[in-house]
């Protein structure tokens, strides 16, 4: 059996690690659309990230990344942006810009443990026209 954070044993394209962060079943390839991160342009041309992180205390920040128990949830956002190796680069935690407002809005939605937080971006990050793009990176808090 596949167990360790990079496997996927329900062959659903999601590893343990992120089904283990937003709280969906590892083993029933069901997909829990509701959990995973959505990305929204608002009229001002700022950002909204929501995501969905494990109910529990929360130490940092949107720009250095939430610790909760024993995983870290990075929110970074790409202008389509590539490496010479063809890699997206990604902008926000980890110390490499302060892209959202430190303040998130965090709301207790499904009584799964998790709740749904959302980040806006401090300032305008482009127009309807710019490619971007927005995920959680999640890490394990080692």
């Amino acid at each position: 059996m596949r167990r360790g954070p990079g496997h996927d044993p329900d062959d659903d394209y999601l590893p343990n690690l992120l089904e283990y962060a937003f709280q969906m079943n590892p083993s029933t390839g069901q997909s829990g659309a509701a959990a995973l991160p959505e990305f929204a342009v608002n009229e001002d041309g700022t950002v909204t990230m929501t995501y969905c992180q494990i109910d529990a205390p929360t130490e940092g920040s949107a720009n250095t990344g939430f610790r909760v128990q024993d995983l870290i949830y990075i929110p970074q956002i790409s202008f389509g942006d590539r490496t010479a190796a063809g890699e997206f680069i990604w902008i926000g935690g980890e110390g490499d810009g302060e892209v959202f407002e430190d303040a998130p809005a965090v709301e207790r939605f499904d009584g799964k443990g998790l709740v749904r937080v959302a980040l806006k971006s401090r300032e305008p990050l482009g127009n309807s026209s710019q490619q971007m793009f927005g995920r959680i990176l999640v890490r394990l808090n080692e």
